[in-house]
């Protein structure tokens, strides 16, 4: 099956997570687990644009949206 994905940008995380940012959301994949999706209608996003991801040095993630700005997701939520 094939689909079509609007990707923003890509983030490697330290455990070989791959993240992107995508226009409804954002995908955490790695080959070892199911795919996870974030999105504004079950983690409160103020915007399904989704343009970057980072995680800092303490474990948080931030997403930077369009029209949304920034969304903090805290260590050990996602």
């Amino acid at each position: 099956m094939l689909f079509y994905l609007d990707v923003n940008s890509f983030y490697l995380d330290n455990e070989n997570n791959v993240w992107m940012s995508v226009n409804g959301g954002l995908l955490k994949y790695n080959d070892s687990k199911p795919l996870k999706v974030f999105d504004s209608d079950t983690n409160g996003f103020f915007s399904k644009q989704c343009i970057s991801f980072y995680i800092d040095l303490k474990g948080d993630g931030w997403l930077t949206t369009n029209g949304g700005g920034l969304a903090k997701l805290k260590k050990g939520t996602f």
